[in-house]
């Protein structure tokens, strides 16, 4: 067996919905970590009601908002 570093940049791509709704949050996006973010559009994208969907882009926003800095 052979390991190879990975050193690839972490991505996740936003909806273009949440994208909208995180522009004034956008630097507490950021300090999320990848994987959080990931959940976040998951749960957004899993979302099967309009009215479940838009409840969901509002929680990552605040959620993000409230997030603290990472170092």
């Amino acid at each position: 067996m052979t390991l190879a570093l990975d050193t690839e940049p972490r991505t996740v791509a936003i909806p273009d919905d949440l994208a909208l709704e995180r522009g004034a949050a956008m630097n507490a996006w950021s300090r999320l970590s990848v994987t959080v973010r990931r959940e976040r559009v998951d749960a957004t994208l899993a979302a099967k009601r309009n009215e479940t969907r838009a409840r969901r882009i509002g929680t990552a926003v605040y959620q993000a908002a409230r997030s603290p800095e990472r170092s």
